[in-house]
């Protein structure tokens, strides 16, 4: 696959490189490459990915725990199921984290996504983050666990801080996941089995 100088492609292909190149963990050069395989290689792969993203243009965050949903202001799947157990709350920071929880298997009940963590250097502070909404869900839904799964670090820590701060004196069982998860390391990167094991083994802490 022929790879000519940027100044030499049409505007189209430029912008579409530009649009590629910002998305996570592709370079420059990785969407370069892909743009090339799409416009000279592939038109039918091309069509596609137009088509798909047509219809990612519909999704939308569940409007109660923030899972992505198709269908705009309706449940996602794990809200709508019957087979969850609506009395235990999973407290996660991202989208990716509750996915990763669900791949284990180890969690039966429902989520509320922060989306975010407590990090005033990085320009999340208290009013950044929906705790009163937590606080309100927890209510109105007779939650009776608050499992804080929240990543093994610096700023996930402090997350889990502010969140039992806001917590405190609700009646519930606050629980986090048992010590064991590589330090340091974002929710996604943990794997399945030792997901399921801290998890399986979650102690309270308040």
């Amino acid at each position: 696959m022929s790879t000519a100088p940027l100044s030499a492609a049409p505007a189209a292909l430029r912008q579409l490189i530009d649009e590629l190149a910002q998305l996570p963990g592709l370079g420059r050069r990785s969407a370069t490459r892909i743009a090339l395989s799409l416009v000279q290689d592939n038109q039918q792969a091309l069509q596609r990915l137009i088509d798909r993203l047509a219809e990612a243009q519909k999704i939308a965050p569940c409007p109660l725990c923030g899972n992505p949903t198709a269908v705009l202001d309706s449940l996602c799947g794990l809200c709508s199921s019957s087979r969850r157990d609506r009395t235990a709350l999973c407290v996660v920071e991202e989208v990716s984290d509750l996915w990763t929880i669900e791949r284990s298997g180890a969690w039966h009940g429902l989520y509320f996504i922060l989306g975010g963590r407590y990090s005033p250097l990085e320009g999340t502070g208290l009013a950044e983050l929906p705790l009163d909404r937590l606080a309100n869900r927890i209510e109105q839904h007779e939650v009776g666990e608050v499992l804080l799964a929240l990543s093994p670090t610096v700023e996930g820590e402090a997350t889990a801080g502010v969140l039992l701060d806001r917590l405190k004196g609700m009646n519930i069982r606050i629980t986090r996941p048992a010590r064991g998860l590589p330090s340091g390391r974002s929710m996604e990167a943990i794997d399945g089995k030792t997901m399921e094991l801290a998890l399986g083994a979650r102690q309270r802490v308040g």
